[in-house]
């Protein structure tokens, strides 16, 4: 009996010897910053610890083929096989609660070019909100100069489809008629597609253009351009796209910056001889409450 006692008290110590030891840091995706107070734990185990100010951690596992758990709020919990290996570098990304406002929203713009259309305005419409579905948007905008000049631009798109944290993208039809005097007319009519990342948006789409002279001619071409979102510390959102055709190329940059209770925008527009600036103030309103997407 002495001896089996003898043997019992040299086993016991002998499980937390077996124990290994793991660190590591947990930093944030999105600024590359450490995370104090993570809460580590092995999977199927009572093995825990916390991050340190500077993110770090040391943990007691089982074994080094163990799963460890991560989790810390406003962050997406995150599983991780050890595999063998004793350091690991751990990267937690935020959890996001998605609002699109403009699901609500409808504004209505003045506008003036200062070349070919001094007068002109536009209105922004969201037809009524359907449950489940992706925001519609339209839009109807003129510019004239009451003479040989006019400018009619209509949009409509479904905006915001398969919405992430990262990404979302719009499909937006457009149709575009434009008199220049009595040496261009054109109508143009196109199909697009936003590709809207989190700092950087891409538009890939097809063109039609019908140049109205003696003869109908019609040129089909791809249309391609980009988006910056507004930011810190000038808040300008900036798009631009350009349709190429045989013998032509449609250019179109909207430079926008929003106040607190009006926004205001430029646009130039160019294709064959007809090369316009505008400037723009516009006033949004809301009549919906907010569209709400979680992803846990």
């Amino acid at each position: 009996m002495k001896i089996l006692k003898i043997i019992l008290i040299f086993l016991l110590p002998l499980n937390s010897f077996c124990q290994e030891i793991v660190s590591g840091i947990v930093i944030s995706k999105s600024d590359k910053l450490p995370i104090p107070g993570v809460i580590i734990q092995e999977k199927g185990t009572q093995n825990g610890c916390l991050t340190n100010m500077s993110g770090e951690f040391i943990l007691s596992v089982k074994d080094l083929n163990s799963t460890i758990v991560f989790s810390f709020v406003g962050f997406e919990p995150k599983e991780i096989e050890l595999k063998g290996r004793d350091r690991i570098e751990v990267i937690l990304r935020e959890s996001c609660n998605i609002d699109w406002f403009d699901y609500s929203q409808w504004s209505f713009s003045l506008m003036s070019g200062i070349f070919s259309t001094p007068i002109g305005g536009q209105i922004d419409l969201p037809p009524p909100p359907i449950k489940s579905f992706p925001v519609l948007k339209s839009s109807i905008g003129y510019q004239s100069n009451f003479k040989k000049n006019s400018l009619l631009v209509g949009n409509i798109g479904l905006y915001h489809l398969f919405e992430s944290c990262d990404f979302n993208s719009g499909i937006i039809f457009s149709l575009k008629n434009l008199k220049f005097q009595d040496e261009f007319k054109s109508t143009t009519a196109g199909l697009e597609t936003n590709l809207n990342f989190n700092k950087l948006g891409l538009i890939v789409g097809i063109s039609r253009l019908k140049i109205e002279k003696n003869d109908l001619q019609y040129r089909l071409g791809p249309t391609l351009g980009f988006r910056l979102y507004p930011k810190k510390p000038l808040w300008l959102g900036l798009s631009g796209k350009i349709s190429f055709y045989k013998n032509y190329k449609e250019i179109n940059f909207n430079l926008e910056r929003d106040f607190k209770k009006f926004g205001s925008f430029i646009r130039f527009n160019n294709i064959s001889t007809f090369n316009e600036l505008t400037f723009g103030l516009s006033k949004t309103f809301n009549h919906h409450e907010k569209k709400n997407n979680s992803r846990k």
